[in-house]
C-alpha cells in the first residue's frame, strides 16, 4: 500500500492506494502540531512508501515522514488522470491553471501572491456578509446578476463589499459578484495559456456550484468536477509513490 499526502494551507489530505486503486482517504485541518497527527496515522498502518505534495511537502520529507516531494502541479495533473486538457485548481491560498498534453504538464500559471480569487477570499466574503460558505453559494445561485467588484486585491475587495452593502445592494447580488470576480480571474488565466477542453475543476473551489457554472459559461465548455475534488493532488502523490516502488 502507498500513501500520498497533500499538505495544504488549510487541510492535509491523505490518500492510500493499492494495486492502482484508492483504498482510503482522510482529511485533517492544518494545525501547528501536524507532525504528531501525521506520524500517528502513518504508524497505525505503515505504507510501503509516502510521497508528499502541497505547501508542507518539504517539511514532511525533512521530518522523515515522506520519502519524496513533488509539486502540486505534477500531483494535480496525475491525480485527475488527464491525457490532454486543462486543470483549474482553486485552493485556500492560491489558484492555478495546468495545461496537460499527452499526459504531461506542458504549461501552467499560478497565483499565490494575493488572496483575491482564492478560498481565503471566499471565507472573507462569507464572513463579511455574515454567511456560511454554503449559504454564500446558495445566495449567489438565487441572484439574477452579480454586483461588480473591480479590485484585484483582497483587501480593497473587502472594502468594496462594505461599500456595496452600505448602498443597499442585495446580499444575493454581492454573493454572485464574489464568485463572478473569481471566475473572471480563472478564465483570464486559461485564455492567456490557450488552455483547451476538456476542463477539470479541482480543489475547494470545485465544491461551489455557482463558481463551476460561471467558469463553464465564460469558457463556453462543460466543466468536469471529479468525485473527490479535494483529494486529487494527494491521489497524484500516492500514484507517484506506487510507481517509484
Amino acid at each position: 500500500m502507498f500513501l500520498g499526502i497533500d499538505a495544504g494551507s488549510t487541510h492535509y489530505k491523505l490518500v492510500w492506494v493499492e494495486d492502482g486503486g484508492v483504498v482510503n482517504r482522510r482529511m485533517l485541518p492544518t494545525k501547528p502540531s501536524m507532525e504528531d497527527a501525521v506520524r500517528e496515522i502513518v504508524q497505525f498502518n505503515p505504507p510501503e512508501r509516502i510521497v508528499a505534495t502541497g505547501y508542507g511537502r518539504h517539511w514532511l520529507v525533512k521530518a522523515q515522514i515522506a520519502q519524496k516531494a513533488i509539486t502540486e502541479i505534477k500531483a494535480q495533473a496525475l491525480g485527475v488522470g488527464l491525457r490532454d486538457g486543462t486543470v483549474l485548481d482553486l485552493g485556500g491560498q492560491d489558484f492555478k491553471v495546468i495545461k496537460v498534453k499527452e499526459g504531461r504538464v506542458s504549461d501552467f500559471e499560478m497565483n499565490d501572491r494575493c488572496a483575491a480569487g482564492t478560498g481565503r477570499f471566499l471565507e472573507m466574503a462569507a464572513k463579511r456578509l455574515d454567511l456560511s460558505l454554503k449559504e454564500l453559494d446558495m445566495m449567489a445561485r438565487g441572484a439574477e446578476d452579480g454586483a461588480r467588484l473591480n479590485s484585484m486585491c483582497a483587501v480593497f475587495a473587502e472594502s468594496e463589499l462594505v461599500s456595496l452593502m452600505a448602498r443597499g445592494v442585495s446580499v444575493e447580488s454581492i454573493a454572485r459578484g464574489v464568485f463572478l470576480s473569481i471566475a473572471q480571474r480563472l478564465v483570464s488565466m486559461v485564455k492567456r495559456m490557450d488552455g483547451g477542453p476538456p476542463f477539470i475543476f479541482t480543489g475547494g473551489g470545485a465544491m461551489f456550484e455557482t463558481l463551476v457554472e460561471l467558469v463553464a459559461q465564460q469558457l463556453g465548455h462543460e466543466m468536469t468536477v471529479p468525485e473527490n475534488p479535494l483529494f486529487t493532488a494527494a491521489l497524484g502523490a500516492a500514484l507517484v509513490a506506487s510507481e517509484d516502488a
